[in-house]
């Protein structure tokens, strides 16, 4: 019952109770009241009150242990944020609302490594003081309308309603700022790795929304950590179609690599699309050509992956504005050798190769092989052509770009000799068709 239910039904209680004492006849045989019933009613009644008091009481307490249950069961006890349980309601519930007004939904995926060691060095006690005073920072960081959460032992969330991917880009810059300083000023060697995915960009549920940003944080992770990395929207489209690639093993593992040929082109503003724009260019021409929607669909992949190994060549040689010295360009021609291996597991040993021999050139000129002919595949002869129609269109720190005219005209002057003729000839088909530009992919949008 209610608090005022049950005040009510003490009252009638008494009230009744009263009522037949006056109307029950005393014992000796008068109108009045027996002292004895009246000193019984009082007793009965005041023991009613004081149970009813005691009964209110213990009825307040119930209900405040099972909400401090319920709450326990959402919250993280160490650092009071939200846990996985919790934080997973919080996101459904915002992309329900983002889903009926139109809107999006960021999450950050952020591990924190380098905790168990530090516990061990410092002791347990320092070790739950560094994670609290991290999650005090997540959330002076954010908006009193996100949602942070500690998800794992050294594993955090947060939830932006509202808010792209771009944006929560800049948001995780700013964690990694504020950690840096942080961990610097206590003299502890903690890494910090930002996983971005937004809704409906790239995930429909809150489920998938979270296991991209998972596999976004790891490509950070395997980057060296410090560092945030947005989830390739390409990815569900390379996948699609393929079940047999569907696994989560695989799929992380793909997502790494995508995550890594991003975060190569971002490396340098001016090329911010080139992986993309490369992997478009390898798609029509595979379909020119006449190839299998699956064999397109790896190609398209391989369009994205192709400069993957160029993590390894430094920054001063890949924006050197002037020509490249003997030893630079040693340098830069072992990134197909680094891109092998990077691309090592087993589901991409296709595009591995593909990737491997993108250099290779029909007069056995190329590197790092020196094949020719038919001998090279012939994916790596449409990457060829991709990336440097592309390379050439495009500004580069050493040189403006080409106009489609002369790039056209490059390409027919090394057709048989640096670029297949076959597949020079598609490419020319393909860009009259397409005006010359890539079409963009359906919702994809370049950051």
């Amino acid at each position: 019952l209610s608090r005022s239910a049950a005040i009510g039904h003490f009252g009638l209680v008494v009230v009744f109770y009263g009522a037949a004492i006056l109307l029950t006849p005393s014992g000796n045989g008068g109108g009045s009241v027996d002292g004895n019933v009246v000193h019984h009613y009082v007793i009965i009644c005041g023991s009613l009150l004081v149970a009813a008091v005691l009964i209110s009481f213990l009825r307040i307490r119930v209900s405040n242990l099972l909400e401090q249950l319920a709450d326990a069961a959402r919250s993280d006890l160490l650092t009071g944020l939200l846990n996985s349980r919790g934080f997973s309601e919080v996101l459904a519930g915002e992309i329900e609302r983002a889903r009926m007004g139109a809107h999006r939904v960021s999450t950050l995926v952020i591990q924190l490594a380098g905790v168990r060691e530090a516990q061990k060095a410092l002791g347990m006690r320092a070790g739950d003081e560094l994670l609290s005073e991290f999650a005090r920072m997540l959330d002076d960081s954010t908006r009193r309308m996100d949602a942070v959460a500690r998800t794992g032992v050294a594993e955090f969330a947060v939830a932006l309603p509202e808010t792209d991917e771009s944006t929560a880009f800049l948001l995780s810059e700013q964690i990694l700022a504020r950690a840096r300083r942080s961990f610097r000023e206590r003299g502890v060697s903690l890494a910090v790795s930002i996983g971005v995915a937004s809704f409906p960009k790239h995930a429909a549920s809150s489920e998938s929304l979270l296991q991209a940003g998972a596999a976004a944080s790891e490509a950070a992770k395997t980057l060296g950590a410090d560092r945030a990395v947005v989830f390739s929207a390409e990815l569900e489209d390379v996948l699609a179609g393929d079940p047999g690639r569907g696994l989560k093993d695989q799929r992380a593992h793909l997502s790494t690599v995508l995550s890594l040929a991003e975060v190569l082109d971002l490396r340098d503003a001016r090329t911010a699309s080139h992986s993309m724009a490369v992997g478009r260019y390898c798609e029509m021409i595979g379909k020119e050509l006449g190839l299998s929607a699956a064999r397109i669909q790896r190609l398209r992949l391989a369009g994205l992956l192709h400069d993957i190994g160029k993590v390894g060549v430094p920054d001063s040689v890949l924006e050197k504005p002037g020509p490249l010295s003997p030893t630079e360009w040693d340098t830069v021609r072992q990134h197909p050798q680094l891109a092998g291996r990077i691309l090592g597991a087993r589901e991409l040993s296709d595009i591995r190769e593909w990737i491997l021999c993108r250099h290779e050139q029909p007069d056995g000129h190329g590197y790092p092989r020196g094949i020719s002919g038919d001998s090279i595949p012939l994916e790596s002869k449409i990457l060829a052509v991709a990336e440097s129609y592309d390379s050439m269109t495009s500004e580069r720190p050493y040189r403006p770009p080409f106009s489609h005219e002369e790039a056209i005209a490059e390409l027919g002057r090394y057709a048989g000799s640096q670029f297949d003729g076959v597949v020079v000839d598609a490419m020319l088909r393909v860009l009259e068709q397409a005006g010359a530009a890539p079409p963009a992919p359906d919702g994809a949008q370049t950051v």
